[in-house]
């Protein structure tokens, strides 16, 4: 491959590997997170041009995606299918494809600037739809690049089980799973077994309070940024996305996608749910049509089991 000339903007999309942030790495300096592609994870990069030559020049994998932006970067969104169960594709999925559909929706979406003006902007380069431009794509996810007004709604505009993600405005540091924690996980799964106290306590989880709270059970409430912030130490985090959608007349399940961060966690996971929740079917599921409280209940119980045998919760004796 030519040396790559300099350019306005260099996206890199490559399969995710720590190697890609090994010491004295250019690229270390040019991360802008992890996003999945299905079951499989994706690092984005803009790196410059000397940072890309001389990756491609020692370490270039077949499979990573370069590409040179043809307008100036605004808003970087990531786009993803996500992982649901075939059967249930088969029942919903439309004919046509779905994400050529969302493209062209976004070509002709009205971007409102103020209360008393609206704009549409257009061209007719086929690499971009006026206020986009697409920087990624496969037919499970996109990288694009849209204004910065669009990408406060574009959620609102994705075809079903897809979602969005913002990426930050400037590369952020790549921060592996301490090898302490693993290891502290690693402990409390060779350690796991019923804990009648910990069992009463998750037990008293209350379905009309999950109703009532629900944002902040999930982290929708955008308080889960205060942890990074305070320094906090966090061994073991859960991610909550979509517990409580089942199809009707399916089973309760658990979905567990491939990567946590770690295989530990995932297993340590697996294992609390046998033991506090066995009601649930543990699968790669992760999208639903009905919203079930039951299942949200006892997928709670997994979570909140899990975070006190990590931390080592003991209760105490009552004098």
């Amino acid at each position: 491959m030519n040396a790559l000339k300099a350019a306005a903007a260099l996206l890199l999309v490559t399969p995710f590997d720590p190697t890609l942030f090994k010491e004295n790495s250019c690229l270390s300096h040019f991360f802008y997170g992890n996003y999945q592609h299905g079951s499989n994870t994706l690092s984005v990069l803009r790196p410059d041009s000397d940072c890309l030559n001389t990756w491609v020049s020692e370490t270039f994998a077949p499979s990573a995606h370069i590409r040179e932006a043809l307008k100036p970067i605004q808003q970087l969104v990531w786009v993803q299918e996500e992982v649901i169960d075939q059967s249930l594709k088969e029942k919903t999925r439309p004919v046509n494809d779905e994400l050529e559909a969302f493209l062209e929706n976004l070509s002709t979406h009205e971007i409102i600037i103020d209360s008393e003006s609206s704009q549409k902007v257009m061209d007719g380069n086929p690499h971009s739809g006026g206020c986009y431009e697409v920087l990624y794509r496969s037919p499970k996810a996109a990288l694009l690049s849209v204004d910065h007004a669009l990408a406060m709604t574009i959620d609102t505009l994705l075809p079903r089980f897809w979602k969005s993600t913002l990426l930050p405005d400037e590369p952020m540091p790549f921060i592996p799973v301490p090898a302490t924690s693993v290891k502290h996980a690693e402990q409390v799964l060779a350690n796991l077994k019923f804990d009648p106290v910990i069992a009463s306590i998750i037990g008293n989880i209350s379905i009309p309070q999950l109703n009532n709270d629900i944002r902040f059970l999930t982290g929708e409430d955008g308080k889960s940024g205060e942890l990074r912030e305070a320094n906090a130490n966090i061994t073991v985090m859960i991610q909550a996305d979509m517990l409580a959608y089942r199809e009707p007349g399916e089973p309760r399940q658990l979905g567990l996608p491939d990567i946590i961060g770690s295989p530990i966690v995932t297993q340590l996971v697996a294992n609390m749910s046998a033991i506090y929740s066995p009601e649930l079917r543990v699968g790669d599921l992760s999208e639903r049509v009905g919203y079930d409280f039951v299942q949200l209940k006892s997928i709670a119980k997994v979570q909140f089991a899990t975070l006190l045998h990590t931390a080592g919760y003991k209760l105490l004796d009552e004098e």
